[in-house]
């Protein structure tokens, strides 16, 4: 399972350009989110309600990124034009979908890690991981999409666990860290950011070359 970590290292060389300015106009909306919440909600707002809506954008921020990019990589992969702007444009369609899809899958997920004992939640996680590109690409409803990626992974779940975690255990260990760093500064924060939302835009691409490989007819 080295082929898609090495075809995607050289997918995401030779697109630098156009990844490098998708995730630079992601850190800084990012960054303008937190100032907003952090600066201008009434002095009386809890800071439970505060991190409860900035949990709310960035989630709805990392939807319109994910389906922003799987088109990003779709035009790529066919050639064709990139237009950022014209990608965004795009993904909006598909972006309750994603939102609703996504949390079906990591409510199940969830279940299988903390209340089945970790394994289920594993299994799970390597056969619903390619719902997205189902809706983006093929213009599912989400229960579609989630049964799409549960039929194309049959037969494969080792070997997108084998490709696939190494890279979510860096960057699970990269927030838990992250996260212990007492004094962030601005300058601080927005590298963070950027190392984060780099390796979340690798982690797309690798996943994007696996669906490419599950969805040819040799692996059905």
């Amino acid at each position: 399972m080295l082929q898609p970590l090495i075809d995607s290292f050289r997918f995401f060389r030779n697109n630098l350009q156009n990844i490098a300015t998708l995730i630079f106009v992601f850190v800084l909306i990012s960054k303008i989110i937190e100032l907003a919440t952090t600066n201008l909600l009434p002095p009386s707002t809890s800071e439970t309600s505060v991190a409860l809506l900035q949990v709310l954008l960035s989630f709805l921020l990392n939807a319109i990124f994910q389906c922003t990019f799987i088109l990003l990589l779709v035009k790529i992969n066919k050639k064709q034009k990139v237009i950022l702007l014209q990608c965004f444009r795009e993904a909006m369609p598909f972006m309750p979908f994603y939102m609703l899809g996504g949390s079906l899958v990591n409510i199940i997920v969830f279940i299988g890690l903390l209340v089945l004992l970790v394994f289920p939640g594993l299994y799970a996680y390597a056969r619903l991981n390619f719902f997205d590109f189902a809706i983006v690409i093929r213009s599912e409803d989400p229960i579609t999409a989630i049964k799409t990626s549960w039929r194309i992974t049959t037969g494969s779940v080792i070997r997108i666990l084998l490709a696939l975690m190494p890279l979510s255990v860096l960057m699970l260990i990269f927030v838990a860290t992250f996260t212990l760093i007492d004094e962030r500064t601005f300058i601080t924060n927005t590298l963070g950011s950027l190392i984060f939302w780099t390796l979340g835009a690798f982690f797309v691409v690798l996943r994007y070359r696996l669906y490419i490989m599950l969805s040819s007819p040799k692996s059905s």
